[in-house]
């Protein structure tokens, strides 16, 4: 099952393309959204995209996401 850091992750940090490819990237928006609104993306995604249960404690998952995006 598909783990909900990995989408708190892409959200709050982005993706960077490989180097030498002309593959887009998708910023992060760590600065620009709450983890209230993270989450309630995160809800949504799931809920509109997968037909998967919906993912349990995300406001603790986007919180230690953003605080170990922090560490060095």
């Amino acid at each position: 099952m598909p783990d909900a850091r990995n989408l708190a992750n892409v959200i709050l940090e982005g993706i960077d393309p490989p180097k030498a490819s002309p593959a887009a990237l998708m910023p992060g928006f760590a600065a620009a959204l709450t983890d209230t609104q993270i989450v309630a993306l995160m809800a949504y995604l799931r809920s509109t995209f997968s037909k998967q249960p919906a993912w349990s404690r995300l406001e603790d998952t986007v919180r230690a996401t953003r605080q170990s995006a922090r560490e060095p």
